[in-house]
């Protein structure tokens, strides 16, 4: 999640929301990293020329990750680990859970878990080649191969063909999407071929369990939940996901897919965007 800015009618609001932007970026950015300082300094020196600078941001008591310049990923490593917006500190894991990550950008939701869970053994699936090659960078600078499983490719149902064209966003890889865009599609928007991988091969891949599933795909969650078979959705434990504004669609069909899987819809934050924010799932114990 990207944390976009709302519109407001008047100029008053405007500055309340800048002020309160501002100042929960800086506690967030000073909460999350031991280099707080000067990732502060070149953040406001990005803007003020008006290009996101290459970062490397180093976690308090946890893993050191690298933001390509010009693109606003680096703001996912501020989310998972100066506001834990996924909610991994009140999951219920195992000491050493399997843990599927779909939409896995550089890698800091992926490192946010194995820093809860340092036994963890994780799947990441990441379709953009600009963000797939700096996952694979944090990945092997925080010595976490043997943990985290990089796979390139878009997660789908099972209906999709091999590959499919991904609308890569330069700029804000977070926002990356199979989705056809329309009008959106512009000069910062490149189309990708990129591999095709059915969530419903994902789960068939576990003899067991899945501990967490997180799910962002940024509008493509309603068509892969649609299409994925119940009793392999049923594998899931835990499945947090971050749901879209799509036209004719909406997160209650998600929680009524996941409701015959077992999945118990347990809360939900939305962003300042309607029609998007997050979902948690969970597996009410004993179920299997």
């Amino acid at each position: 999640m990207n944390g976009p800015t709302p519109r407001f009618e008047t100029s008053e609001p405007v500055r309340e929301h800048l002020l309160r932007s501002v100042l929960d970026e800086v506690v967030s950015v000073h909460r999350a990293f031991g280099n707080w300082l000067p990732l502060l300094g070149s953040i406001a020196l990005g803007r003020a020329k008006g290009r996101p600078p290459a970062l490397r941001m180093r976690v308090r008591r946890g893993p050191t990750l690298h933001a390509p310049g010009g693109d606003r990923s680096w703001w996912t490593a501020v989310e998972c680990f100066g506001r834990d917006c996924y909610g991994l500190t009140t999951v219920d894991l195992p000491l050493a859970p399997a843990v599927v990550d779909i939409g896995a950008n550089i890698g800091a939701f992926a490192l946010a878990v194995l820093t809860a869970r340092p036994q963890a053994q994780i799947a990441a699936y990441e379709p953009s080649p600009a963000a797939l090659a700096m996952l694979r960078t944090n990945v092997a600078a925080n010595d976490a191969r043997a943990h985290v499983t990089v796979h390139h490719g878009a997660v789908t149902g099972p209906t999709q063909p091999d590959t499919v064209w991904l609308n890569e966003q330069v700029g804000d890889l977070c926002t990356s999407s199979v989705l056809d865009q329309g009008d959106a599609v512009g000069a910062s928007t490149r189309r990708v071929e990129v591999p095709a991988i059915p969530l419903t091969a994902i789960l068939s891949s576990y003899p067991h369990d899945i501990d967490l599933l997180k799910l962002d795909v940024e509008g493509a969650e309603y068509g892969i939940v649609e299409e994925t078979p119940v009793e392999l959705l049923a594998k899931v434990r835990h499945m947090v996901v971050e749901y879209h504004d799509v036209p004719g669609r909406d997160v209650r069909e998600l929680a009524n897919r996941l409701r015959t899987a077992g999945l118990v819809w347990e809360r939900q934050e939305h962003s300042v965007l309607p029609g998007q924010g997050l979902a948690w799932w969970a597996r009410p114990e004993g179920r299997r």
